[in-house]
């Protein structure tokens, strides 16, 4: 026998080679890997994306934003309780008329306002809540107190002079999630 004849018991047929035609269809190699890499990377990116919806904001999280409903289920059920109470009690008589409060006394000259925005311990959180502000476009101004032996850092945007420019300005705060305290200040 020589090396020229081949057995019909070979695994290679004469004319053929011994690596496989690659395979047709929508499924084959560089195409299935491109779906999958897209498909994982959007489910990443949608992970990520929820991720940062759910996460709570680092500006708004510093005691700025109000208490839910949600953070607060023991006092929603006391609200209830004394609700129920209330409706239990037979009304009572129709007071009297009482007399009018008389009006309260009218303000000292050169009284002012400010809404204070928060009270830090460190400077550098009372800075970063004014740079905060500044870039909502509100101006502030950090002062330095202390109460307790302990020294506070007070953010405060003011002084306002009149009722109406204040209540504008809180209402502007509080359309980006940021309470704001009034301080009054009476002349010395």
């Amino acid at each position: 026998m020589s090396g020229s004849t081949k057995t019909p018991h070979s695994r290679n047929a004469p004319g053929k080679s011994s690596v496989p035609e690659p395979k047709a269809g929508l499924f084959s190699g560089t195409l299935m890997t491109f779906a999958v890499g897209m498909a994982s990377g959007l489910m990443l990116a949608g992970l990520v994306a929820f991720y940062i919806l759910v996460s709570p904001s680092p500006f708004v999280d510093k005691g700025l934003r109000k208490p839910s409903s949600a953070d607060k289920p023991a006092a929603s059920a006391k609200t209830e309780e004394a609700q129920a109470e209330a409706s239990a009690e037979p009304p009572k008589a129709v007071e009297e008329a009482q007399p009018a409060k008389p009006p309260p006394p009218a303000e000292p000259a050169g009284t002012t306002y400010y809404l204070q925005v928060a009270a830090f311990r460190a400077n550098s959180e009372a800075d970063q809540m004014r740079a905060r502000l500044a870039i909502l476009g509100f101006e502030a101004a950090i002062t330095q107190t202390r109460r307790d032996g302990e020294t506070l850092y007070r953010v405060r945007i003011g002084p306002f002079q009149q009722f109406d420019e204040l209540n504008r300005v809180k209402a502007a705060l509080l359309e980006v999630n940021v309470e704001s305290t009034v301080i009054r200040v009476l002349p010395e």
